[in-house]
């Protein structure tokens, strides 16, 4: 990025992910703060971050007169979404990060479809805790 004229920034996910693009975890997470300068508005998230709030904090920043009343947040498709009795379609987790966030929200112990790249992450090696299947 040669110029930064942002008005308000907002990191949501820094993860291990991208590594195979940026050669270190350092060097991605420098590339992501890059964004990130003195005299705006700056909202980091870290694994513990309630992103509901988070979506409020950026409304109240962009429309800090409006009714926040009003303001509604809808599920995405796809993502922790309960299609039928025993399965979960959480296809919109590409990776370990949201496959382990999405197992933090829900106490589940059905079927869980998931999506990500093998060859970038290896599932087989992590412990997966709740879905019976996945």
């Amino acid at each position: 990025m040669k110029e930064n004229n942002f008005d308000l920034t907002v990191i949501t996910n820094i993860q291990r992910d991208h590594i195979d693009y940026h050669g270190s975890f350092e060097a991605y997470r420098e590339c992501k703060l890059k964004i990130c300068r003195d005299g705006i508005k700056n909202l980091i998230s870290d694994d513990e971050t309630d992103l509901s709030n988070l979506a409020f904090q950026v409304f109240e920043y962009l429309e800090p007169k409006a009714n926040l009343d009003s303001f509604e947040l809808k599920d995405l498709p796809h993502r922790l979404e309960e299609f039928r009795t025993g399965f979960i379609n959480d296809s919109k987790s590409t990776n370990l990060a949201s496959l382990e966030y999405a197992l933090k929200k829900i106490d589940f112990m059905g079927n869980l479809i998931m999506c990500g790249d093998p060859a970038k992450e290896s599932y087989s090696n992590h412990n997966i805790e709740g879905p019976k299947k996945f």
